[in-house]
């Protein structure tokens, strides 16, 4: 098919689409000044760029002349009024302003401008609608926006919610479990230091009380199923019965303590309020006990990790930098003398060259090698039987470890 025909097709396509309409089949409608009364975040938050095949930009450069004039484009956008209800119509988009919203004027139902004079109004992304755009991914891409806004708000509830349930009745982690995980996390010379014991208890107290708050979250989540459960059946058991006894034993409206409770999160489902991946028992079974892994060869790769992860010690690592910065001296060391006052005789310049020579030798000889002893000496003390053990006085067992 050609590409003129397929433009053409998609354009009368989009022609005959209506926003609303498309809107409403999604559950959304901004007739009403009601429309947002529970968000008390901004809907542009929850803004999905993805949606989009061309950036607002590219959208306006669409209205630039072969001369280089840039004329404003014809779009569809939200109009707000005063009682915060919302209409489609038909505007002129000429720029950006600074937040990036689109200053657009207002096209009447004669097909001009409404008032030619009047101030541009800047309409956010999700208020406006490029002509050549498609409405069904606009619709789309607001729903998006509408489902992330209360998934967000409800999320924010529960969150909320958690933070203020008492921990005072909520198990901690016993104190065997506290005392591995800071063994395992204690496990070099410095952070067995006296000094960070405070610290330590700090973030035993942290791990506590993130323990504590899962549990309550749990619990909670857990109520909330079984709530909402209830309500379901008894709405299914009063279904078909008179408007009288429906209301008997309820207050009017519908202020009861378990359905205010319920209603704070019958806008998304409790299961999406966790974290993905959070729940360890929503993971399927495995149906072996055992890990499968492919065939290898573990001499070789255990030979291979032990060579690695001696230079991960920090004995090792401290004795390599010292001994790389005693040799870099000794590179920068000369053993002759290269500067001179005066001129002087032959004589004096070979005495003068063998003292300077005789003083490199003794540097390297007493000075350099004896720093190198007293370095991995002092490194390798604490090491203990092992890797390493300069208290080893059989060179086999040495070799062997």
């Amino acid at each position: 098919m050609p590409r003129k025909v397929s433009v053409e097709r998609k354009q009368k396509a989009f022609e005959s689409m209506d926003i609303e309409s498309l809107l409403f089949q999604r559950g959304i409608s901004f007739q009403h000044d009601t429309w947002n009364d529970d968000h008390w975040l901004s809907l542009d938050y929850f803004d999905n760029t993805e949606y989009d095949i061309r950036t607002p930009e590219q959208w306006l450069e669409c209205g630039r002349q072969d001369s280089g004039e840039l004329l404003p484009i014809l779009a569809t956008g939200l109009r707000i009024d005063d009682d915060r209800s919302g209409l489609w119509q038909d505007c002129v988009a000429y720029a950006l302003d600074a937040q990036k919203r689109t200053l657009v004027r207002w096209i009447g139902g004669d097909g001009e401008l409404e008032n030619p004079a009047a101030q541009l109004e800047p309409l956010t992304r999700l208020q406006i609608l490029y002509h050549g755009e498609d409405p069904e991914l606009f619709a789309d891409r607001t729903k998006f926006a509408f489902d992330s806004l209360k998934r967000a708000q409800s999320r924010a509830r529960l969150n909320f919610f958690i933070d203020n349930m008492p921990t005072d009745d909520i198990q901690v982690l016993d104190v065997d479990k506290v005392s591995k995980v800071l063994d395992l996390s204690r496990n070099s010379p410095k952070l067995r230091d006296g000094t960070l014991e405070e610290k330590a208890n700090q973030l035993v107290k942290e791990a506590n009380l993130d323990f504590a708050r899962t549990m309550n979250k749990i619990i909670f989540i857990s109520g909330a199923e079984m709530l909402g459960q209830e309500l379901k059946g008894q709405a299914s058991a009063h279904a078909g019965q008179g408007s009288q006894k429906q209301n008997e034993g309820r207050p009017a409206n519908g202020d009861a303590s378990g359905s205010r409770g319920w209603s704070l999160f019958d806008e998304v489902d409790v299961e999406e309020l966790s974290e993905e991946n959070e729940n360890p028992f929503d993971r399927p079974a495995p149906r072996f006990s055992l890990w499968s892994v492919p065939k290898y060869s573990f001499t070789d790769i255990f030979s291979s990790f032990c060579f690695a992860s001696l230079y991960i010690k920090s004995e090792v690592v401290s004795t390599q930098v010292a001994l790389a910065e005693e040799c870099l001296w000794l590179l920068s060391q000369c053993i002759y003398t290269m500067r001179y006052t005066k001129a002087m005789r032959l004589e004096f310049f070979k005495a003068m060259q063998k003292s300077t020579i005789s003083a490199a030798s003794h540097r390297v000889r007493d000075d350099w090698v004896t720093n190198l002893q007293k370095m991995m000496l002092k490194n390798f003390d604490e090491v203990g039987k092992g890797w390493f053990s300069i208290h080893e006085y059989n060179p086999d067992t040495y070799r062997q470890g």
